[in-house]
C-alpha cells in the first residue's frame, strides 16, 4: 500500500481526471455508434481496478462511486436503468478487488515475516551451538587459572606488587566465567516454569534492584500504571531477568539526571510492559539489529543481553520490540499474554 499521502493523492487526482475525460467523451458520441458506448464505460474499470490495487477496497468503492456519478449525470435518460446497474458493478468491483488486494499483501507480509524469523533461527541455532563449544574449552583451562591464581595469593612471600597481579588474575577469571556463563544461557536456555503470576511486586522488585546502578547520577526510575493490572502467566524469575536487563540498559544510556520510565497496562489478552529511557537512542539502520547475538552499541557490551531477553520472551509465547522515541531515547517493550496459550 501507498503510504506517501502526497504521491496517493495525486494518483486520485489522475484516476478522476481520467474518469471523467472518458465520461465527456462518451457524451459526445451519438448514440447511433453503440459499439463505442459499450466500449467506453468498460474503460472506468481501468480507473477503478487502478484505486483498488492502490488504495485498498475504500480507494477502489470510492473511484467507483465517481465513476458512477460521472456516467449518470452524463448519459441520456433512455440508458439511465442500464447504466445505474452498471454502477453497482463498478461499485462491486471496486470493493472486491480492494479487499482482495489487502488481504494479498497481508499475506505477503505475513510469509516474508515468517521467512525472515526463519532465518533468524537458523542464525541463533548456528551461532548458540558454536558459544556452547566454545563456552566449555574455554571454561576447563580458565578454572585451572584460577586456582592456579587462589594458591599463589596463599603464598606469604608475596609483595605488594605481586599480591596485585594476582587479585586481577582472579578478578579478571570471574568475570570470564560470568561471561561464559552468558553465553551458555543463550546457546541452552532453561525452559520457562510458567505460572500464573501478579506482576505489581515484580517490577516493584525490578525497580529496587536497577536503582543500585544509579550510583549518584540523579537518575530517577518513574513507575507508572494504567488501570488494574490482572496476573499474567509467566516465569517471574525469567520476566525478572529480562526487566532488570531493559531498566539497566536504560539507566547506562540516559544521562545524569534523566528519568527512565517503567511503565504497565493490560489489554484484553495481553500485558504490556515498556522501559523508556531519554539517551542517544539507536541509529534506524540498527534497531532490527539489537536483538541479533553478538550486536552492541556499548564499548564494553557482549552484544548477548538483549538477544537473551528476546529468546527468553518468546519462550514465554510473548514478544519484546524496540523502538525510537519521537524526542529521544529508546523504548523497549515486552508482551506477555494473561493467560496460557491454547486457553
Amino acid at each position: 500500500m501507498v503510504t506517501d499521502t502526497r504521491y496517493v493523492w495525486v494518483q486520485r487526482s489522475a484516476v478522476v481526471l481520467a474518469a471523467f475525460s472518458i465520461a465527456a467523451l462518451q457524451a459526445t458520441v451519438p448514440l447511433e455508434r453503440v459499439n463505442w458506448h459499450f466500449v467506453l464505460p468498460r474503460l472506468f474499470y481501468v480507473a477503478i481496478l487502478f484505486s483498488a490495487v492502490h488504495d485498498g477496497w475504500r480507494g477502489g468503492l470510492i473511484t467507483a462511486g465517481l465513476c458512477s456519478g460521472l456516467i449518470l449525470s452524463l448519459k441520456q435518460t433512455d440508458t439511465t436503468l442500464h447504466h445505474a446497474m452498471e454502477s453497482v458493478v463498478f461499485c462491486f468491483v471496486g470493493t472486491g478487488t480492494g479487499i482482495l488486494t489487502e488481504r494479498l499483501n497481508a499475506a505477503y507480509q505475513k510469509i516474508q515475516e515468517t521467512s525472515e524469523a526463519m532465518k533468524r533461527a537458523e542464525r541463533l541455532s548456528a551461532i548458540g551451538q558454536l558459544s556452547a563449544g566454545l563456552a566449555h574449552e574455554i571454561r576447563n583451562p580458565l578454572a585451572s587459572i584460577a586456582g592456579a591464581a587462589q594458591i599463589l595469593g596463599r603464598a606469604p612471600a608475596l609483595d605488594e606488587k605481586q599480591s596485585r597481579c594476582v587479585t586481577i588474575i582472579g578478578q579478571e577469571c570471574t568475570r570470564l566465567d560470568r561471561l561464559l556463563t552468558t553465553f551458555l544461557n543463550f546457546a541452552r536456555p532453561r525452559p520457562p516454569k510458567m505460572g500464573q503470576a501478579a506482576l505489581e511486586p515484580l517490577l516493584e522488585n525490578v525497580a529496587a534492584l536497577a536503582e543500585y546502578r544509579i550510583g549518584r547520577r540523579g537518575i530517577t526510575i518513574e513507575r507508572r500504571q494504567q488501570g488494574k493490572i490482572p496476573s499474567l502467566y509467566c516465569d517471574p524469575e525469567q520476566l525478572e531477568q529480562v526487566l532488570l536487563n531493559l531498566l539497566i540498559n536504560a539507566v547506562e544510556a540516559s544521562p545524569d539526571g534523566a528519568a527512565v520510565i517503567l511503565e504497565a497496562g493490560a489489554d484484553r489478552r495481553n500485558v504490556w510492559i515498556r522501559v523508556r529511557d531519554e539517551g542517544s537512542g539507536v541509529a534506524p539502520g540498527d534497531i532490527d539489529k539489537l536483538f541479533d547475538p553478538f550486536f552492541t552499541t556499548k564499548e564494553n557490551g557482549t552484544g548477548l543481553g538483549l538477544p537473551v531477553a528476546h529468546q527468553i520472551v518468546g519462550q514465554m509465547h510473548g514478544w519484546l520490540d524496540a523502538r525510537r522515541n519521537p524526542g529521544k531515547g529508546m523504548t523497549f517493550s515486552v508482551h506477555l499474554p494473561l493467560q496460557r496459550k491454547g486457553v
